[in-house]
């Protein structure tokens, strides 16, 4: 949003909001992108619905009229668990062979790579339809980061940054912890829906989820990090990236605070 000259109509929120550097810490377009094909440089209308797995509820246009400058943008590979938990989605590798192998045939550290791929290309071609400006722009590194905020407020794209969401995308090897970094992934989510080889999750499936005898899995919450995982949070501290311990079971988050 280009504020220039407008803050005298704004509230006192509106001018707190517009004159601060805001940064949503977590959401996912890439997985519409990636895996419904959405085009993000577009605004579309999003869903009333809690859950619709068709939904855009942040794409560039969005971001940009929120006023938001930095988004990090989680990348999410499906667990192969959902299908355990909810039998029926297993129909889609007869129904969806296309989407099912883009999604399990390769391994989830492929996906997230090839996942990282399209959104970055998205916001490579993406261009405001009046000005022609580029509207959003990965930053890999702190070097990138700063030069996006040296660029002019009416012109500055929304920064982008790479997160992984969930543990398992790391498929047990500290050489993949190294390769997302490199990459420029600042943060990984280290639990979610499943146990990995990281950690031991806590997150319950939300109750209209839980129809039909569907997502009852069960929890232990005594379990924390796996010896891996100790590997892992030693590793991300040396290289500085966020770790993030949303969906952690509290042992795990007692260790990680230690």
């Amino acid at each position: 949003m280009d504020t220039e000259g407008n803050l005298n109509d704004l509230t006192d929120w509106q001018v707190l909001h517009y004159e601060s550097t805001v940064v949503e810490l977590h959401a996912h377009p890439s997985l519409k992108a990636s895996l419904c094909y959405r085009y993000l440089g577009q605004r579309i209308y999003p869903s009333p619905r809690a859950f619709d797995p068709f939904a855009v509820r942040t794409n560039f246009p969005r971001l940009i009229e929120g006023g938001v400058d930095v988004l990090l943008s989680a990348i999410y590979t499906p667990e192969i668990g959902i299908t355990n938990s909810a039998p029926p989605l297993k129909l889609l590798k007869y129904l969806a062979p296309r989407m099912w192998h883009k999604v399990y045939g390769r391994g989830y550290f492929t996906t997230a790579n090839e996942m990282m791929d399209v959104i970055e290309k998205q916001a490579r071609d993406a261009r405001d339809e009046q000005s022609g400006e580029t509207m959003a722009r990965f930053a890999h590194n702190l070097s990138e980061l700063d030069a996006i905020f040296e660029e002019p407020i009416a012109k500055r794209p929304v920064a982008l940054i790479h997160s992984i969401e969930g543990g398992h995308a790391l498929e047990g090897k500290l050489a993949n912890l190294d390769a997302f970094f490199k990459r420029g992934v600042a943060s990984i989510t280290l639990a979610h829906f499943f146990p990995n080889e990281v950690v031991f999750p806590t997150f319950p499936w939300p109750e209209h989820l839980q129809q039909f005898d569907w997502f009852q899995d069960e929890r232990d919450l005594t379990r924390g990090l796996t010896p891996f995982g100790e590997q892992v949070v030693e590793r991300m501290v040396e290289l500085g990236m966020l770790i993030d311990i949303a969906h952690c079971t509290p042992p795990a988050r007692a260790r990680i605070y230690d």
